[in-house]
C-alpha cells in the first residue's frame, strides 16, 4: 500500500537539487576579488597618469604659443631686405640665439614713423615696451635672448648697451631658443620643459614640448 503522506518542505528542497556554495567555490571567489581590484586600480592609475601628462603638455604648448606670438607680433614689423642693418641673429655661449631688430617708431610723437612728409624716410628704432605707439627710441634695437631658462625682451641702444627698465619676461622654463632667417621669413624654434609630479615614476617626470613657427617679415620700407 502506497505511503500517501505529504512530503515535507525538507524533502522538496532535496529533490529540487538546490544547494549552497561549496568551500572550493568560496575560496576561488576570495582569490579572484583581490586580482579584480588590483586590475581596476592599475587602469585607474594609468588613466590618471595620462591625464596629468597631457595637462603638463597642454600648459607647455600654450606657453610656447603665447611666447612666439609675443615675439612674432613685433619682429614682423622689421625690414628683411636690409639684412644686418635692421635684423641680426647671433648665438650665445650655450648655443641659443639672440635676435635683435629695429622697427619703425614714432620717436617725435607726430603721429607717424617717417621724418618728412615730402621726402619720407622711416624712423627706425625701438619702443621701450611692446605695444607702445609713441616715444620710440631712434636708433635703438629690440632684443630677445635666453637668460638661463627665461626668455626675455629688452631694448639696447645704438652701441648695444641695455637701456634701463626695459627688460620684460616673456616665458619661463625654456631650454632651447633658435631663430633662422630665410628671405622674408623668420623661423623660430622653442623648447619648454615641465614637471609631472603625479606620475608613476619614483621621481618627478620631466616633459619637453617643442614648437616651431614661421613669421613673415612684412616691412619693405627703406
Amino acid at each position: 500500500m502506497r505511503d500517501k503522506r505529504k512530503k515535507s518542505f525538507h524533502d522538496v528542497s532535496l529533490e529540487s537539487g538546490s544547494r549552497g556554495f561549496t568551500l572550493m567555490e568560496m575560496l576561488f571567489v576570495a582569490a579572484l576579488l583581490p586580482m579584480l581590484f588590483i586590475a581596476m586600480y592599475g587602469v585607474t592609475r594609468v588613466a590618471q597618469d595620462l591625464f596629468h601628462t597631457n595637462n603638463v603638455y597642454g600648459q607647455l604648448n600654450a606657453s610656447s604659443i603665447a611666447a612666439l606670438r609675443f615675439i612674432g607680433e613685433e619682429i614682423a614689423q622689421t625690414n628683411p631686405l636690409a639684412g644686418a642693418q635692421r635684423i641680426a641673429i647671433a648665438q650665445d655661449a650655450n648655443g641659443n640665439d639672440v635676435v635683435r631688430f629695429q622697427i619703425p617708431v614714432d620717436w617725435d610723437n607726430d603721429g607717424d614713423a617717417v621724418d618728412a612728409a615730402m621726402n619720407p624716410k622711416t624712423e627706425w628704432g625701438a619702443y621701450l615696451q611692446l605695444g607702445q605707439a609713441q616715444n620710440g627710441v631712434l636708433g635703438a634695437w629690440v632684443r630677445y635672448r635666453l637668460d638661463q631658462t627665461q626668455l626675455k625682451r629688452d631694448v639696447v641702444d645704438v652701441n648695444f648697451n641695455p637701456l634701463p627698465d626695459t627688460e620684460t619676461l616673456v616665458a619661463n622654463q625654456i631650454t632651447n631658443f633658435n631663430v633662422v632667417q630665410n628671405g622674408n621669413y623668420v623661423t623660430m624654434n622653442m623648447s619648454l620643459t615641465g614637471t609631472n609630479e603625479v606620475g608613476r615614476q619614483a621621481q618627478a617626470e620631466t616633459l619637453t614640448e617643442t614648437l616651431q613657427v614661421n613669421t613673415l617679415l612684412r616691412n619693405a620700407a627703406s
